[in-house]
C-alpha cells in the first residue's frame, strides 16, 4: 500500500506529500507536529484503541483536529459480549476483514476519545455503508484539549474530591526534600516549589526566617489548602502550569518532588528544562524527585516515566549537569512503600 500510494504521489507530482510505513499506535512523527489527523476505516481494525487515540493526541498540536470515518457496532443486545470476548469468539481472519471484530458502540468510542484528552467529541453522522448485520458506518470529529488544560482539570478534581492527607503521595514529614535543600543552601534563599500541591515542605522551610518561597501549582484548590494553613508574607502563591511559567525573578533552589515524571512527551520535558534554566540563578540548584525504575508506573491515575541516573542524564540539556542522586523509599498513608529517586542538578558552567 505504501508503494502504491508513493507511485500515485509521484504521478501527481505531489511534492508536499510524505508517505511512510508505521503502526497506528507508534506513529513516526514528532510530538505536537500536525494540525489535522484523518482516518478512513482503519481505527476499528486495531485491538487497542486507547493506544491509537493516545498516539493521535501526542502528534496533534494543541487544539488540533481529529476527523475519521469507521464502522460501529449496532448489535441489538446491549449486554452482548465485550470487545475482548468478541475477538476470542470471532473468525480471526474473516471477521477482522469484514470490520466486525474490533468495532465498538458509538457511545463507547466517544468515551474512549474523550478519555484520551479530546473535547467537542461528536458522531457527525451515520452512513449507508455496512459490512454485516451488526455494523454500520459512522463519522466522528474531535479537538485536542491542550495538555496544560488537562493537567489543571485533573489535579483540581483530585484536590476538590479527596482528603489530601490520605492520597498516596502525602508526606506527614517531607524530610528528604528538606534535608537536600538544607545541605545545598543553608543561607538566605529564594526557593520555588513546583507542583507543590498541599505539601508541608513550605511549613518546614519557613523555620528559616531568611527564606522566601514561591509555591506553584496548577490546582487552585491545593494552594487554598496551604493558604488556610499558613499566613506569611514570605510565601507567594502562583496558580499555573509549570510549562507556561515565566517570571523575572531568579531562584536559588528549584524543588520538584513529583512533577517531572508526569511529562510523557519529549517536547514537554524539553520545555520543562527550558523553564528551569530560565528561572534558576547561575549558582542555583534544582532538586527533582521521580519514581525510580522498578517503582510505580502510575500515580493519581496517570502514567509516569520512571528514571535512573542514565535516563535523567539523557534528558538534561547541555547547560545542566547532574551532581548527585539518592534513592528514597516513601511510605504512603496506607503503609505501602513507593520507590523514588532524587536528583540534584546544577548549571554546568559553574561546576
Amino acid at each position: 500500500m505504501v508503494e502504491v500510494a508513493t507511485q500515485h504521489a509521484q504521478e501527481l507530482n505531489a511534492k508536499n506529500v510524505q508517505i511512510f510505513h508505521s503502526s497506528f499506535d507508534d506513529i513516526d512523527l514528532e510530538d505536537e507536529s500536525v494540525d489535522v489527523v484523518l482516518s478512513n476505516g482503519a481505527i476499528n481494525l486495531t485491538s487497542c484503541k486507547e493506544s491509537v487515540f493516545s498516539e493521535i493526541y501526542r502528534v496533534l498540536k494543541p487544539n488540533g483536529k481529529l476527523s475519521f470515518a469507521d464502522m460501529i457496532d449496532i448489535s441489538i443486545d446491549e449486554d452482548s459480549c465485550s470487545l475482548v470476548e468478541k475477538l476470542s469468539c470471532c473468525d480471526a481472519q474473516e471477521d477482522w476483514a469484514n470490520c466486525v471484530a474490533g468495532t465498538m458502540r458509538e457511545n463507547e468510542l466517544i468515551e474512549g476519545i474523550k478519555a484520551a484528552g479530546f473535547y467537542d467529541v461528536k458522531c457527525t453522522g451515520h452512513t449507508h455503508y455496512s459490512t454485516s448485520d451488526t455494523t454500520q458506518g459512522a463519522t466522528f470529529k474531535a479537538i485536542k484539549t491542550p495538555s496544560d488544560v488537562l493537567r489543571k482539570k485533573h489535579w483540581e478534581s483530585i484536590f476538590k474530591r479527596s482528603d489530601h492527607t490520605k492520597v498516596l503521595w502525602h508526606q506527614s514529614s517531607p524530610k528528604k526534600s528538606y534535608e537536600l535543600i538544607e545541605n545545598h543552601h543553608q543561607d538566605k534563599a529564594n526557593i520555588i516549589d513546583v507542583g507543590c500541591g498541599a505539601s508541608l515542605l513550605v511549613d518546614n522551610l519557613l523555620e528559616n526566617e531568611d527564606n522566601t518561597i514561591t509555591l506553584l501549582d496548577t490546582s487552585k484548590s491545593s494552594l487554598e489548602i496551604v493558604k488556610n494553613r499558613i499566613s506569611n508574607d514570605k510565601v507567594k502563591f502562583i496558580c499555573g502550569d509549570i510549562l507556561n511559567f515565566t517570571t523575572e525573578k531568579k531562584f536559588d533552589i528549584w524543588h520538584d518532588r513529583a512533577v517531572f515524571h508526569f511529562l510523557l512527551s519529549k517536547k514537554e520535558r524539553e520545555q520543562y528544562f527550558k523553564v528551569l534554566d530560565n528561572v534558576l540563578e547561575s549558582t542555583g540548584i534544582a532538586i527533582i524527585s521521580t519514581f525510580k525504575e522498578g517503582g510505580p508506573t502510575q500515580c493519581a491515575g496517570l502514567d509516569i516515566v520512571q528514571y535512573n541516573n542514565q535516563k535523567i542524564l539523557e534528558e538534561l540539556p547541555s547547560q545542566l549537569s547532574l551532581i548527585e542522586s539518592e534513592e528514597y523509599t516513601h511510605v504512603t498513608p496506607q503503609g505501602n512503600n513507593q520507590e523514588y529517586i532524587y536528583f540534584v542538578i546544577k548549571k554546568t558552567s559553574f561546576l
